[in-house]
């Protein structure tokens, strides 16, 4: 994601993935090629007039999945010290 646009399958992880960069849009039904192929289509059309929003997509995937903020949150979750509590052993850990 670190300076390209997202176009997301619907599967949960991606969809999270979605939520935390902000690109709930990009997500299209696995099943469904046709709107794989129009939201495609869309960014082909628009990549010129999207180099600030690509930008601002890079600033946060960043601040979000670069490998200093992963490491960190990482080894605070294998540590357990983290601000998680409990969520560890229900599998249930998510980033900020």
């Amino acid at each position: 994601a670190l300076g390209n646009h997202l176009v997301l399958s619907d599967a949960p992880s991606n969809i999270e993935l979605a939520k935390h960069l902000k690109q709930v849009g990009s997500v299209f039904k696995r099943t469904d090629s046709e709107t794989l192929a129009e939201k495609i289509s869309q960014l082909i059309e628009n990549f010129a007039a999207s180099t600030p929003e690509i930008n601002k997509l890079s600033e946060l995937a960043y601040s979000k999945f670069s490998d200093t903020q992963v490491f960190q949150q990482y080894t605070k979750f294998i540590s357990g010290d983290y601000s998680y509590r409990g969520l560890k052993e229900k599998g249930n850990f998510k980033l900020k």
